[in-house]
Order: structure tokens, then sequence, then C-alpha cells
């Protein structure tokens, strides 16, 4: 096996790694048990608990 084979064979597998990782993001940022707290850090920036301006 060749240098250009294994870089060949890492490549697809990096690919691979990178979409799976994706998709399982994206489907535990859509479980809805997870609904509430992600709201909750969605809306930090909107929260004025100082009082201060």
């Amino acid at each position: 096996m060749s240098l250009a084979e294994i870089y060949q064979i890492a490549a697809r597998l990096w690919v691979l790694w990178l979409v799976l990782l994706f998709v399982g993001i994206m489907a535990w940022t859509f479980l809805p048990r997870n609904r509430k707290r992600l709201d909750d850090a969605a809306n930090i920036p909107f929260n004025d608990d100082s009082g201060e301006r």
C-alpha cells in the first residue's frame, strides 16, 4: 500500500467522519428534550438582567 493510497483512504474517512458529525449535531439539536435549554441559550443576548444602561 503506497502513501498515495493511504492518503486517499484517509481523505474519504475524514469526509465521512465530518458528515456523520454534522448529522449527529443536527439530530441532537432538534431533539425535543433539548428545546428549552437551547431556546434559553439563544435568548441570552436579549436578557437584560443587570439593569444598567
